[in-house]
């Protein structure tokens, strides 16, 4: 078997903490600087273990310094400045469309967003070795993973969740290391076509493109990098199948292989 080819990535360095939007609570990964939210165990970004430490409560901004004296600018603020004020609420009020974006914009200033890592669901897969069962997919443990039988052409892992969750976005560590430290000798998964189920029966199907395989490192051991995959459900969803259609080159009878899939939603 040969060497892996030498693509090892290196995080880039820490970020200063007064460039970081942080919050309380936030975990900041030691080794690239990532935020990470409160119960999370790993980084998101490299896989480093996180041993916890919460960060400060970001300070607010302040205020324009005080000028001494009208400059011309702010002259000129004052005289458009109720213009466009006023010019914006005769629009709010004649255009429906405007009011619920308005409405909309207003609603994610008072209560904004975060991303938050959701509960590991069940997984079952239609083959899977007996030392890698289709759980080492969905247990957030970097060094673990599911791998198929060799003659599955089209393996597939369904999820199933514990309470029905709209997921926005996942991690996928695609792919797995032999004892040699080589991910070629697994197939990785190209192509997944994605079967959302939903809790009043009804199905979408959606299709994902992965990227190849990548090699990172956590405290000096080799595993199979993450990458971040863009899916939302749209409204929550009760089960999860991923079916694998293509993969990326290997040997004949190859069985695929995922590390890691995490899930994750907005609150």
């Amino acid at each position: 078997m040969p060497d892996a080819p030498d693509i090892i990535r290196r995080p880039p360095p820490v970020l200063p903490s007064n460039l970081k939007k942080t919050k309380p609570g936030d975990l900041i990964c030691d080794r690239c600087g990532e935020i990470n939210t409160a119960n999370r165990k790993f980084c998101a970004r490299c896989g480093n273990p996180i041993e916890g430490g919460g960060v400060e409560p970001a300070k607010k901004k302040k205020g324009f310094d005080a000028l001494g004296g009208m400059t011309a600018g702010a002259i000129l603020l004052r005289r458009v400045a109720p213009v466009v004020v006023i010019g914006l609420t005769l629009l709010y009020a004649a255009v429906p469309g405007a009011r619920g974006w308005v409405n909309e914009q207003k609603d994610s200033l008072i209560n904004p967003k975060s991303r938050v890592s959701v509960s590991s669901p069940q997984a079952q897969a239609t083959t899977e070795d007996a030392a890698h069962a289709a759980g080492g997919a969905v247990d957030l443990n970097p060094l673990t993973y599911w791998q198929s039988s060799g003659q599955d052409p089209q393996p597939s892992l369904t999820m199933t969740f514990g309470v029905p969750v709209h997921v926005t976005e996942l991690i996928i560590r695609n792919g797995a290391l032999d004892a040699n430290n080589d991910y070629r000798f697994f197939r990785r998964a190209r192509q997944v076509g994605v079967i959302m189920v939903f809790v009043d029966g009804t199905s979408k199907q959606s299709q994902l493109t992965l990227g190849d395989s990548r090699i990172a490192t956590i405290s000096g051991t080799n595993v199979i990098d993450g990458q971040h995959v863009k899916l939302d459900t749209g409204k929550p969803v009760a089960r999860l199948q991923f079916v694998v259609t293509s993969s990326y080159d290997a040997p004949p009878d190859s069985p695929v292989a995922i590390t890691e899939i995490e899930f994750f939603t907005e609150k």
